[in-house]
């Protein structure tokens, strides 16, 4: 999904709003949105319900505070500002994606292997310049149930240790898949990651670029190697 840079969403920049729903795409508080954002509680209100109304988030049942992403929402947190690239920029940052979708699979410190990758979006038709690329991941636990919380605490521990400030619980308990999708998406910005649900994908037009049974050289994307 491509945004335009300058883009204005209900007063506030989209590329801010973008962020905030990257950030926390397990969810944020009312609070948290206004702190990234900025702006009065009024200006904070008409963007939330104008997210809730565009269908990218939905409120907590519970509380009204606080919001959930859905899955157009996630397609708007992994959407890029950067301007459109030739066909042959995409399928090197693709071959730079296969290489960390196998460093993380064999790598311990990564929670989660990928199971599978699916492309969608520009890159499945013949334009020779390309907004982004589109993906959609599958993420599958390393650990048996038991034993995942504790290596989940272990790495949130670790990462703070480096230098990496968590903004609460909530953050932290999303850490071991953000962290995966941060690193996917790599520092070019060409790349829009995101994680599978179900009915994610449900009448868009995709192919697997990437399962784990058959390796990444994908039959139909020969470009990749």
């Amino acid at each position: 999904m491509k945004i335009d840079a300058k883009s204005d969403y209900h007063g506030a920049a989209l590329v801010k709003v973008r962020d905030r729903l990257r950030k926390h795409a397990d969810g944020f508080s009312r609070k948290s949105f206004q702190r990234t954002v900025g702006g009065s509680q009024e200006s904070v209100n008409i963007i939330l319900e104008a997210l809730v109304r565009d269908g990218f988030v939905t409120r907590d049942r519970i509380d009204a505070d606080e919001f959930q992403l859905t899955a157009r929402g996630q397609h708007l947190a992994a959407a890029t500002a950067a301007r459109k690239v030739k066909r042959a920029t995409a399928v090197k940052a693709l071959v730079g994606l296969m290489g960390r979708v196998e460093e993380i699979n064999r790598d311990p410190a990564y929670l989660y292997r990928v199971t599978d990758v699916r492309v969608f979006g520009d890159y499945l038709g013949d334009a020779t310049n390309l907004s982004d690329v589109d993906l959609c991941v599958s993420l599958l636990s390393k650990y048996p149930a038991h034993e995942f919380e504790k290596a989940a605490r272990d790495q949130v521990a670790a990462d703070r240790a480096k230098g990496h400030r968590f903004s609460g619980i909530r953050e932290q308990v999303a850490w071991p898949k953000r962290k995966i999708l941060n690193y996917l998406r790599g520092r070019e910005g060409r790349l829009s990651v995101i994680e599978e649900e179900d009915g994610l994908l449900k009448g868009i037009d995709w192919d697997f670029l990437y399962r784990i049974e058959s390796g990444a050289n994908v039959q139909g994307f020969p470009e990749l190697g």
